[in-house]
């Protein structure tokens, strides 16, 4: 069933679409997108479009390029923002379209001869490197002090190697030599925590050394080398050692964290000295001090982050290193992370989840205190974000997990025709925030979906609240998207949505949405408005809060064709309900003992459900209480059916083929093969348009880390 692709299958499938098969239709969203910029004057729209040909692999280098352009020029039509970041793409990326690239390289050169320089204006994003296997940690602080480089750990066959990035010509250099991570091989040891010095000439890192020529040691070693991995020497072997921060600013002392080997839970802030290897503590610590910090260039202040106490959230504080004085400088419910300093010392950026997406932010710093309120520089930078290093020019640097978490249409009516069909995302191409769950409306106007969902540490009283809805409604006919803003929240856990997706109304205005109102904690089924986003109660009980028996209402919630009833399950999947919004009544339907999954109703007349259990797929008749079954959980995954229930749709679990099938059998099962168009894709949720044209579906893909580049961010 669709709703239950999680408990049933292992995700599978990438997307690469045939190029010669599809030029065509490339060609077509070209000029789409070239009437929407010139002959309607939309630019955003038209943007859009633009990418959705610039970032397919499958369609010709050509028209990609050429599409930056447009990109590159429509920005400039909207005062130049971003249009660098498109013509610096094409010079980069498409050096064999020499035409695009001297065009390209002309627009760059008219800002820098200009006597505003665009990028001393606009906050730009480039890629320096993407499908990382390993980057030591998000957040990895390793970035050169210069901008040239920046280090990895790569963990490739098992052996872990310190690698450097060359930022300017994009090659690697392997620092370090016959490291291998397997713990009970002859030789076992590894690298971790890299820092470089503030002349970008040496790095200092730790190594693990657990065994060498079959003899156990378990030891720690504080090693240095130059830059380019030569002169690789050990400063100090224990059994712990200090865990790096930073360098100083003037290079001769380290900051790190000590644990002592008695007592782990009294971790202390220290300085060590290159020079004679002392050790000297700074300041004792506890278990709500974080594990990231940030030297101000003068060396007088200290970034880091700090939990109060009762609190699960992180925030950035400073300190004085003379005094050891600390000054709180952010305070919310969320949490803020990764806390880096400007070149001057002025600002302070870091990262934060307070708006459902991980955020680029920026604060003044004067004279002790904050100059200000945080300002929101960048949204949506995708999932496990984290500040890699500032260089010397104001250069912020960010690892983001490469994926792409995507919401695609498919024209499934004409795969069944031997028709060509090409997957289609109806998310912006820019945005990394992604989504899931994605239902049509019955009238196959709109695509309801979910942000991908980041949960926050509540309040212990708000613990049964869990994250807030991020419902956006996509209306196929103008290609636009609206988020709704609606104070409703998920009130359960995140493998619940598998079988609490929002459902549409029939008269296609309505969902149908599980959830809790935070300010009465009032929890169980609400009636969504997708047009003037009113919350409408229509089956709850008080009480979704810590402390309070927490009572779930059930499951597999969906409206009956009259808009006059809903019904769902009971929580252990077993009973069918019937609740009259007019009468407030609460009916049992049916019970089934061997499981009851619900999936609608076959017929008009909502008698005949449709429903999976252990045993497979049955249609089940509440007034005689008759099964038939139609189908084993090894014929695939229910997608849905159409609106006249003649037809019903199969996923195969391998995610490759799409089976239509006849409800009464009159007709022979026909399948088509999907797996060229989502080839190393995973595929999530699935539904069916009533019409049995296009499926909507939910897939990921990923293909490790990738390091970006922001500049302008201190402007």
């Amino acid at each position: 069933m669709k709703k239950h692709i999680f408990m049933l299958i292992i995700l599978a499938g990438f997307f690469y679409p045939v190029v010669s098969t599809f030029a065509q239709n490339y060609d077509k969203l070209f000029q789409e997108a070239i009437y929407k910029e010139e002959g309607e004057g939309n630019l955003k729209e038209a943007i859009d479009i633009y990418y959705q040909i610039a970032n397919k692999d499958s369609a010709d280098r050509g028209l990609r390029a050429k599409s930056l352009m447009q990109i590159g020029l429509c920005y400039e039509k909207l005062g130049k923002k971003n249009a660098v970041e498109a013509f610096e793409k094409i010079v980069s990326e498409f050096s064999d379209q020499t035409e695009f690239v001297k065009l390209a390289q002309k627009r760059l050169n008219s800002y820098k001869s200009s006597k505003v320089s665009l990028d001393n204006q606009v906050l730009t994003m480039q890629q320096i490197k993407k499908e990382i296997p390993f980057l030591n940690g998000f957040g990895f602080k390793g970035v050169s002090p210069d901008g040239s480089s920046f280090l990895y750990i790569d963990q490739t066959n098992n052996d872990d190697e310190i690698i450097k990035f060359d930022i300017n010509t994009g090659e690697t250099f392997q620092l370090t030599n016959n490291n291998t991570s397997a713990y009970g091989a002859p030789n076992a040891s590894f690298p971790w925590r890299c820092i470089w010095s503030p002349d970008s000439e040496h790095i200092v890192y730790l190594r693990n050394v657990w065994r060498i020529n079959n003899k156990d040691l378990k030891i720690h070693e504080l090693r240095m080398m130059d830059k380019n991995g030569r002169n690789d020497k050990v400063l100090m072997t224990d059994s712990i050692i200090p865990v790096l921060i930073t360098f100083m600013p003037d290079g001769k002392r380290i900051l790190a964290i000590s644990r002592d080997t008695k007592n782990e839970n009294n971790p202390k802030l220290v300085s060590i000295s290159l020079d004679n290897l002392e050790v000297k503590s700074l300041k004792n610590l506890d278990e709500n001090y974080g594990n990231k910090y940030s030297i101000s260039p003068n060396g007088k202040h200290l970034l880091f982050l700090k939990k109060e106490e009762n609190s699960s959230n992180w925030d950035v504080f400073v300190m004085n290193m003379s005094t050891l004085k600390e000054t709180q400088i952010t305070n919310n419910e969320n949490n803020d992370w990764d806390p880096e300093w400007s070149p001057d010392g002025s600002q302070i950026i870091f990262l934060s989840n307070r708006l459902n997406s991980n955020d680029l932010y920026k604060i003044g710093f004067e004279n002790e205190k904050i100059v200000g309120k945080p300002t929101n520089i960048i949204s949506g930078l995708g999932d496990n974000v984290g500040i890699m290093g500032v260089d010397k020019n104001g250069g912020v640097y960010f690892s983001t997990s490469n994926e792409s978490h995507d919401i695609m249409t498919l024209n499934i009516e004409d795969l069944f025709n031997n028709k060509e069909a090409i997957p289609e995302s109806i998310l912006n191409p820019i945005s990394k925030i992604g989504g899931y769950a994605p239902k049509f409306s019955k009238d196959g106007r709109y695509i309801s979906y979910l942000n991908n969902i980041r949960f926050k540490s509540l309040p212990t009283e708000d613990s049964y609240l869990g994250e807030k809805y991020l419902i956006n409604i996509y209306d196929t006919q103008t290609k636009k998207t609206r988020l709704l803003d609606i104070d409703l929240y998920l009130a359960m856990f995140t493998r619940e949505l598998a079988w609490r997706e929002p459902n549409w109304s029939y008269d296609n205005k309505t969902l149908l949405v599980y959830g809790t109102v935070k300010d009465n904690y009032q929890g169980g089924f609400y009636a969504v408005n997708v047009f003037d986003e009113t919350v409408t109660p229509i089956y709850t009980k008080p009480g979704h809060k810590k402390g309070t028996n927490y009572i779930r209402l059930g499951n597999e919630m969906m409206f009956s064709r009259d808009n006059q009833k809903i019904y769902y399950t009971s929580m252990d999947f077993k009973e069918l309900f019937e609740f009259n919004l007019m009468t407030k009544e609460e009916k049992s339907l049916l019970v089934n003992e061997d499981g009851f999954w619900f999936d609608g109703f076959i017929d008009k007349e909502e008698t005949k459900c449709i429903a999976l259990n252990r045993f497979g797929y049955f249609f089940h008749d509440i007034n005689t209480n008759q099964k038939i079954k139609f189908g084993s959980r090894d014929d695939g995954i229910f997608m849905g059916k159409t609106d006249d229930g003649k037809y019903y749709f199969l996923l195969d679990n391998d995610k490759r083929n799409i089976t239509k099938v006849s409800t009464d059998g009159s007709e022979p099962k026909k399948s088509v093969s999907i797996e060229h168009l989502f080839e190393n894709m995973n595929i999530g949720e699935v539904d069916i348009s009533q019409d049995g044209k296009l499926t909507v579906l939910s897939a990921l893909k990923s293909t490790g880390q990738e390091v970006n580049k922001l500049n302008n961010v201190f402007n």
